[in-house]
């Protein structure tokens, strides 16, 4: 017998009432499924959730500590429906019947592959402040559409179904900084993890707030420590990734230096392991440059037509990624890496004089 709920849309919120009302609203616009909306609260201190209770849709509220991961967990657990869509406070959708597509998609992919546990993310498409063409935005969007570990984040959305959910386990409440990447590369690895068919727009707020240079910077040394398994440097440091709510610029110096004195604290052979996995981590996302000469070639020829193939990717794959991951590459990769990290501690140091 069909669930009268369909669908339970999950948002984490931590003072977004600037957003949150916008985003329900544009929920209240999907058509051809029963859904509830549920606003798993991190303990906000503005009127988010009597602003999530304007809408014209019914809104749950579930309150607890702040922390993305066990807000997710908390917001699910109160969930009634047959999918769970976890959603960020600021994404929205165009196309009407995008989330009965999306369970559609999920749907249609387990019957074929004979019953693997399905999970997806929509395409992504930023809401930006200024509207020209910009290559930075465009290669962020086009990398969140690939099938590849480490691209998959919470801000294109992660719909499954409940009892698939339940059967993971949930977001890592250890790591909350990167809980949905790290659910979402987990789902790739253990089912099918697929890009369903319509798009979700996010606001850039993120990236024109707090600079896209510094934020993609901090970013790829977020992902790297989480590769050499260093995920005490992010517990002690979580302003590496605030809350989408603050809105000043970011200290890259400062906490490049903070993570840097981290590491310089470790012993000798931890460090020398520590710049090791950095280089395997370097060797295995090589193919990004790849990805980015494509996305120069799309962003050239706007208003000629631009080609969607990514075929110096594919070249990339074909030729070259075995070598980017021998031995001797990673090793390379991890000693100029090291170097690189000690001239630029040097130079921010000597700008502070």
């Amino acid at each position: 017998m069909k669930p009268e709920i369909e669908l339970s849309i999950v948002i984490p919120t931590l003072n977004e009432e600037q957003t949150i009302l916008r985003t329900v609203e544009n929920l209240s616009a999907q058509r051809d499924l029963q859904f509830e909306v549920i606003i798993s609260d991190g303990g906000s201190r503005d009127a988010t959730c009597r602003e999530a209770m304007k809408s014209r849709l019914v809104v749950s509220t579930v309150t607890g500590m702040a922390g993305k991961a066990a807000q997710l967990n908390a917001g699910a657990a109160a969930a009634q429906g047959e999918f769970i869509l976890f959603l960020h406070a600021d994404s929205s959708f165009s196309e009407n019947r995008a989330l009965k597509n999306g369970i559609d998609a999920l749907r249609t992919r387990y019957e074929r592959s004979g019953g693997t546990p399905s999970a997806g993310h929509f395409c992504l498409k930023f809401d930006r402040t200024i509207k020209t063409a910009s290559l930075a935005f465009s290669f962020h969007e086009s990398k969140a559409r690939l099938e590849r570990a480490g691209c998959s984040h919470g801000d294109q959305g992660i719909l499954i179904s409940a009892g698939h959910f339940r059967q993971t386990g949930g977001f890592d409440e250890q790591c909350h900084i990167l809980s949905e990447t790290l659910f979402a590369d987990r789902l790739r690895r253990n089912g099918e993890w697929m890009l369903l068919p319509e798009e979700i727009i996010t606001s850039a707020r993120r990236f024109e707030n707090e600079g896209m240079k510094e934020r993609q910077a901090l970013n790829a040394i977020i992902m790297g420590l989480a590769f050499a398994g260093m995920n005490d440097i992010l517990a002690n440091i979580p302003e590496l990734y605030r809350n989408d709510y603050q809105r000043s610029k970011l200290g890259f110096g400062r906490l490049f230096a903070m993570v840097k004195e981290m590491i310089d604290e470790l012993s000798e052979n931890d460090q020398s392991e520590f710049w090791g996995k950095i280089g395997i981590y370097l060797g295995k996302n090589a193919w990004q440059f790849a990805l980015l000469m494509d996305e120069i070639k799309r962003y050239c020829s706007i208003g000629r037509g631009s080609n969607q193939e990514n075929r110096i990717l594919s070249l990339y794959e074909k030729h070259l990624e075995k070598a980017c991951n021998s031995r001797f590459s990673t090793r390379l990769a991890g000693t100029l890496s090291r170097s690189c990290a000690n001239a630029l501690s040097l130079l921010l140091s000597c700008q502070k004089r």
